[in-house]
């Protein structure tokens, strides 16, 4: 199976294969098969596999398929025929085309057996703009297939829509950036872009730090991007929970010195290097008696927590540069510590933010943190608490906080909620517990900068890498929000104000209209991309569906991985159901080469099928399965099939289908959270 196909999203995701019943809409005409006749002109009728109830507006036979045109839709739909289903060779299509007043080309007829085989629903000016739209681009396959998703999804019918999707398939996402990339180094050396050469920078900042290039050589956007976003870092030291109170100017301080050229010093190469040097006899004299017994504690144990984060936090704190009688020497080599000892707590911070976070809108964040003003208010004046106890418990984000505890404080906090009678103190430990974790989620501002933080330093530090798993998540969290698909959905939450910082999307469309047309033309190109990729995402009342090329050389990948996800809404709240769910990778691996992996989840019964040429991957498989088993019971989950098939003997249309997805109208904005 060649690459392209599988990367092609129209083939994984075309209107028969993830959707339930269509939105039927008056005025739409739909194929459809008639199961049963009943009484009063009702119809059992039959549409993508499943089964709907009719008004009949017309007599008709039952076993047969027709064309019908919706005169009313609701809790009855009421349809009239149209004509029996054209056929591709009957020369119905002819007839049902004349009746459109759409001229019948071989284009048009092509695309329109299609429609009406796949039973997509199309109204008569949807039908006009379709057959413009194939006269002017061309009825090759391809075409003919993003043409039909625009129809099924509910896309607008346009050139613009038509090439934005079509981009997706000529060129992937990280080739466009890297040569986007490639050529603003060139121009940015050279000085050919004089107006607007900020913006240009930062565009190519952004490019760099999704691209994953080495961002040891571009140290001074590093450092940068660190001073320009001192404040927030700052915030995010303090609600990870640094202890000492350590000046903003001693972060830029140590932001200015750093050589970041040089990889960073792991925690246990510093506690090594404290040890070795004997320089805490050399500190003696410099360094309070409570942090000399914090390092003299650290150096002397194995334990990393918490004495560790103690212990560089004194490293941090000092300017040792200042301090007389030491040496050059030990100067350098505490001032090394210093550095190594700030970057690993702002990336442990970020981490540690990021685990877990969830996504609350700020109304919600508000209401919440009002309940709790309200408990501590309620319990200074001595008043009744259980109806605001049963208001918190029922809000719509204690749930998803209490993820965010430690398991020991959730556990408090559900004993709390059953006492009727607070034992020793329990409401003020309630209400610290609830004001801390409160306290610790991020704004949105916050959650950038830790991803970025976390991107760059991971580049930084190459003794403590991040897990595959936690890169992973992180890349994808990552691109999600710097990328700019889901742009529009923010200028809705934040009532059109700017979006700041600036995405890669809104970059791209401030610099399209000050640019050279060789750069323009890239530039352009991967609007289109980013704009195809935002088009295929679905959120509505009852689902998610989600269509990502995500660039991975920062996971040692030379090419784009394929995301492919679809989903139900738990009871209508912003939340994924983790009952059900559809996921499928595409990547092309080092050693295993084209790797595609389909899972589906089905009231948690995992089925996981991979498909791979190589004769290796069945036996990586039978070894890691039960590994996988084991952490997906730990999760709930049930494994049933871990199946390998090759991909040569494997089509796309035969994948699996997920009957529960319904295809969904177009949406106003997307809000996906990973």
């Amino acid at each position: 199976m060649s690459l392209q196909n599988i990367a092609n999203p129209f083939s994984l995701t075309k209107p028969s294969t993830l959707k339930q019943l269509p939105s039927l809409k008056p005025g739409q005409m739909i194929s459809a098969k008639v199961l049963e006749l009943f009484p009063n002109q009702k119809a059992t009728i039959q549409v993508n596999g499943k089964e709907i109830v009719a008004q009949l507006e017309t007599a008709l036979t039952a076993k047969k398929s027709y064309l019908f045109q919706v005169i009313s839709a609701g809790d009855v739909t009421r349809i009239k025929k149209i004509t029996e289903t054209p056929q591709k060779n009957d020369g119905s299509i002819d007839r049902l085309l004349q009746q459109l007043g759409i001229p019948s080309t071989k284009n048009s007829r092509s695309l329109f057996a299609q429609i009406v085989a796949q039973q997509i629903p199309f109204s008569n000016k949807a039908g006009k703009e379709l057959a413009q739209l194939i006269e002017l681009i061309g009825g090759n396959n391809q075409n003919q297939q993003i043409l039909l998703t625009m129809l099924a999804k509910d896309l607008p019918l346009t050139e613009e829509v038509f090439k934005s999707l079509q981009q997706i398939l000529t060129q992937s996402l990280g080739s466009q950036m890297s040569e986007l990339n490639d050529m603003l180094e060139v121009m940015l050396k050279q000085k050919s872009l004089v107006m607007n050469e900020k913006h240009f920078s930062l565009l190519y900042d952004k490019l760099q730090v999704i691209l994953g290039n080495n961002l040891l050589t571009n140290e001074g956007n590093t450092k940068n991007y660190l001073t320009m976003n001192i404040q927030t870092i700052n915030a995010l030291l303090k609600k990870a929970g640094l202890s000492k109170e350590i000046p903003i100017s001693r972060f830029l301080q140590i932001i200015e010195q750093s050589n970041l050229q040089h990889p960073l010093l792991s925690a246990d190469q510093i506690q090594k290097s404290l040890s070795n040097s004997g320089m805490l006899a050399k500190l003696t004299n410099h360094l309070s008696s409570d942090d000399l017994v914090v390092l003299q504690k650290w150096i002397m144990t194995t334990s990393h927590f918490p004495i560790e984060r103690q212990a560089l936090e004194v490293l941090l704190q000092h300017d040792f540069q200042a301090m007389q009688h030491l040496s050059t020497k030990d100067k350098g080599l505490l001032q090394q510590l210093s550095q190594s000892s700030f970057y690993l707590l702002l990336k442990e911070a970020a981490k540690q933010l990021m685990t877990n976070q969830p996504f609350i809108h700020q109304e919600q964040q508000q209401s919440f943190g009002q309940l709790v003003g309200r408990l501590e208010n309620a319990l200074e004046n001595n008043l009744p608490i259980g109806s605001i106890k049963s208001l918190i418990a029922s809000h719509s984000i204690f749930s998803v906080l209490l993820k965010g505890l430690s398991a020991d404080d959730a556990q408090f906090i559900r004993s709390w909620m059953d006492q009727n009678q607070p034992l020793n103190n329990s409401d003020q430990r309630a209400i610290q517990i609830l004001t801390k974790v409160m306290g610790q989620q991020l704004t949105q501002d916050e959650m950038f900068v830790a991803r970025e933080i976390l991107q760059r330093l991971d580049q930084m530090n190459p003794n403590d890498p991040q897990s595959v798993k936690n890169h992973f998540i992180t890349l994808i969290k990552h691109f999600i929000e710097t990328s700019g698909i889901q742009d529009e959905a923010q200028l809705l939450k934040q009532k059109g104000q700017q979006i700041e910082p600036l995405s890669l999307k809104q970059t791209l469309l401030l610099l399209s209209q000050h640019s050279t047309d060789s750069i323009e033309d890239k530039m352009t190109r991967l609007l289109q991309t980013l704009t195809g990729l935002q088009l295929q995402m679905v959120n509505d009342h009852q689902m998610y569906e989600l269509n990502l090329q995500i660039p991975a050389e920062k996971l040692g990948l030379a090419n784009d991985i394929v995301l492919q996800f679809a989903g139900k809404r738990k009871n209508e709240s912003d939340e994924i159901d983790p009952e059900y769910c559809r996921i499928l990778f595409h990547l092309d691996l080092n050693q295993l080469g084209e790797t595609m992996i389909a899972m589906s989840i089905q009231k948690r019964i995992v089925h996981i099928t991979v498909y791979n040429d190589k004769e290796l991957a069945p036996p990586l498989l039978s070894m890691y399965k039960p590994q996988l088993e084991e952490r997906l019971e730990e999760l709930n989950y049930q494994l049933t099939s871990v199946v390998w098939k090759k991909m040569s003997d494997q089509q796309i249309g035969k994948l699996p289908r997920q009957p529960y997805i319904k295809e969904s109208t177009r949406t106003e904005g997307i809000d996906f959270r990973i």
